[in-house]
């Protein structure tokens, strides 16, 4: 990444002072040192540009135009939070539109909900064809519904980006939202990784049938994150989620993290359906989800887990399965038949308060030879010296586990005592 210093230093001292005499500010002449040195690195294969603090983004915009127009080789923009004002992109429209090497742009956190910026970034998605990374996080999108409107129209004629980053914008609160996202996801066949993380999703049904209803037509997307989204507060959710991974079989990644979804009793049977029937995810995250509120929902994750044979990695950390051990016995269960799991996350439990726990875990892994990878941090399994007895016993029974995870269990501090 270039730093002012590299660039300063790149130019010639002298051209620094003729800029100075001229009585040009500090700021401009950095760019203009910038622009100077990128016409110079033509073999360079990768430079990200960071904008930020710019008391003048309007000739800073224009330079970085004349960079992005002489030099072949930048793939990254990147502009810090705060950065872009009101109709900043209009210019960078006209810089992205013309021929360029840009392929990743980080907006994140620049209020593009205000003005026309979203109509100019729409307009630049649907000519340029080269940007394959967009990251929009925490915009204010969803205050305007003008705004997924544009983006809609740029979803569905653009045929190069992979990945986008809409998390944080506040999509749920109105289901207009998602109903232009659905019919942007409808026609795009190209979009590979989504993060729809941190957007209220779960306040109104009409959301997630609006993402169903999408996700039934789009087969091309294959990594998910719906994460901190409240899905759990309304059944219905989980139910279109059900059908979702019923369905498609182009998700290989979900992310279900922190969505309460162990609060309503028939949340996981919605869940255990839809796995029962999905061949595509490999990995699963449903941590903190609360799924201790209800023996039932390690029931029907064991049922699950028993007849699913292709998810690999799952990540169950956060659920409070060490306060009762039944939700242990049932891992256990589901650990014997299981054959595809190959890395399990089961941190931050509290399995160490109850020795049947780990005697459950060990009993598990001894007849499991899938398992290779198991993180089981922050457990307390320093508490009780029978607890790590049990662990060590099942370790040396286990051909498969090639790597332990056991940081912040205060073992060191049981053993120095």
């Amino acid at each position: 990444m270039l730093s002012e210093s590299n660039v300063i230093f790149s130019a010639s001292d002298g051209v620094i002072k003729y800029f100075k005499e001229k009585g040009i500010s500090e700021s401009l002449i950095f760019n203009i040192c910038l622009y100077l040195s990128l016409r110079k690195m033509k073999h360079q294969n990768e430079i990200q540009i960071e904008l930020s603090d710019l008391s003048d983004n309007e000739k800073n915009l224009k330079f970085l135009k004349l960079i992005i127009f002489y030099n072949e080789t930048i793939q990254q923009i990147y502009f810090q939070p705060w950065t872009l004002r009101d109709n900043d992109t209009l210019i960078l429209k006209e810089i992205l539109e013309n021929p360029n090497s840009i392929q990743e742009l980080n907006f994140g956190k620049n209020r593009l909900d205000s003005k026309n910026n979203m109509l100019y970034l729409s307009q630049v998605l649907q000519i340029n064809n080269k940007i394959k990374k967009l990251n929009l996080y925490d915009n204010y999108l969803g205050s305007k519904e003008i705004n997924m409107l544009h983006f809609k129209e740029a979803l569905q004629i653009n045929n190069s980006i992979l990945e986008l980053d809409l998390s944080n914008n506040n999509l749920g609160i109105n289901e207009k939202n998602l109903l232009y996202i659905k019919e942007g996801f409808q026609k795009n066949k190209n979009l590979k990784i989504i993060n729809l993380s941190i957007n209220k999703l779960g306040i109104n049904q009409k959301n997630m049938l609006y993402l169903k209803e999408a996700f039934l037509v789009n087969k091309s997307i294959s990594e998910l994150d719906l994460s901190w989204n409240v899905l759990g507060q309304n059944e219905k959710n989980i139910f279109y989620i059900k059908e979702i991974i019923q369905v498609n079989n182009s998700i290989i990644k979900l992310n279900l993290f922190e969505n309460q979804i162990g609060i309503i009793k028939n949340n996981m049977f919605h869940i255990k359906l839809g796995l029962e029937k999905n061949k595509s995810i490999k990995n699963l995250n449903i941590s903190n989800n609360e799924l201790n509120k209800n023996e039932k929902n390690l029931i029907y994750l064991k049922e699950a887990l028993k007849v699913n044979g292709y998810i690999q990695e799952i990540n169950l950390s956060l659920n409070g399965l060490g306060l009762n051990v039944k939700n242990m016995l049932h891992i256990k269960e589901a650990l014997k038949f299981n054959k595809s799991i190959v890395n399990l996350n089961i941190s931050e439990n509290n399995l160490g308060l109850n020795i049947k726990n780990l005697i459950y875990l060990k009993e598990a892994l001894q007849i499991n030879q899938t398992i290779r990878i198991l993180y089981i941090r922050n457990n307390n399994l320093g508490i009780n010296e029978k607890n790590m007895i049990h662990l060590k016993e099942a370790f040396k029974m286990s051909n498969s586990i090639k790597e332990l995870y056991l940081e912040g269990n205060l073992i060191k501090e049981f053993q120095n005592n």
